[in-house]
């Protein structure tokens, strides 16, 4: 996909950074030497070309006290729809991948309380409790992606 210079400056500022103040769109704007309208309509058209997927905070969910774990589960490739179907509502998911290997689904899953063990208890009676890997998180290492465009 072509993307003018001035996308590309829009992708690059809007992953971090973004100014704390009364009016940040229009600080942004100027810094990319475009007016606030342009920014904001340039905002919504790279976003519903799905080159944005959202436009939010990124919380220090360790801060607030919840707990983070990686899930590698086997599941058989004809259950694998159903096995998705049932992992993806649970808001806690923030990443779910099929990927190759005898671990096929990836989970990152950020939770407090309990809701791991929910979480597992569902997804085992779909695919037994043998067949999951439970990676809990000992040390946060770096948790931010920035793509240059």
């Amino acid at each position: 996909m072509r993307l003018s210079a001035v996308d590309k400056k829009i992708l690059n500022a809007i992953q971090e950074n973004i100014p704390i103040v009364p009016g940040h769109f229009e600080v942004m704007a100027h810094n990319i030497g475009i007016t606030e309208k342009e920014l904001v309509e340039k905002i919504r058209k790279l976003r519903e070309k799905k080159l944005i997927r959202d436009y939010s905070a990124r919380l220090n969910h360790g801060t607030l006290g919840f707990k983070s774990t990686l899930f590698g589960f086997k599941v058989p490739e004809k259950k694998i729809a159903e096995v998705v179907d049932a992992i993806v509502p649970f808001g806690e998911v923030t990443h779910c991948f099929q990927r190759e290997g005898e671990y096929n689904i990836w989970v990152a899953f950020i939770f407090k309380g309990g809701r791991d063990k929910v979480f597992l208890r569902k997804i085992t009676k779909l695919i037994g409790k043998g067949n999951v890997l439970n990676l809990k998180t000992l040390k946060k290492f770096k948790l931010k992606t920035k793509l240059e465009v």
